[in-house]
């Protein structure tokens, strides 16, 4: 899902932030599983701070599908919103360490 902020875009729909005709880039598929892999860790750390990343994350690309997902976590959807707040923090969080 997240790779669709770099893939190549589909036909538009109604909803701005919507893109289910996108298609992503899945040549990133390793590197954003290990982006979600710091996300999680960092959701389960009680001290708040942010884990070392791994080396060779490509900044631009990740930055972009972090973002992407962040923007669109529904919330009652897929989560309530105190847990959605955690999640957008998490990830903004990940960005910035990039």
């Amino acid at each position: 899902f997240c790779l669709r902020a770099i893939g190549t875009p589909g036909r538009r729909v109604g909803a701005d932030l919507s893109g289910p005709n996108d298609k992503p880039d899945l040549r990133f598929s390793d590197q954003m599983d290990a982006s979600l892999r710091h996300v999680v860790q960092n959701l389960l750390t009680t001290d708040n701070s942010c884990a070392p990343l791994s080396t060779g994350l490509p900044k631009a690309s990740m930055t972009e599908c972090l973002g992407y997902f962040r923007d669109r976590v529904s919330v009652p959807r897929d989560m309530s919103y105190p847990a959605a707040r955690q999640l957008r923090a998490t990830l903004n969080q990940v960005i910035d360490n990039l």
